[in-house]
């Protein structure tokens, strides 16, 4: 079975933008673009039940029947 599983976005830790260092007290913030602001990605993955996904990504915050 196809089963989506939900993860946090590594690339922005969750938080949906990416702040930079622009000078020495400066910062600017922009949209993670990984995650297109949302903070979560989403893959899919063939398994044979969700307790079989959940043992390999103990961390994902959901997983959905396809």
């Amino acid at each position: 079975m196809n089963i989506e599983i939900h993860l946090t976005c590594r690339e922005c830790d969750g938080h949906g933008s990416i702040e930079t260092r622009t000078s020495v007290d400066s910062y600017s913030e922009r949209e993670c673009l990984e995650c297109d602001g949302e903070g979560k990605e989403s893959i899919v993955e063939t398994y044979d039940s969700i307790a079989d996904a959940q043992d390999d990504y103990p961390a994902a915050s959901g997983f959905t029947y396809l």
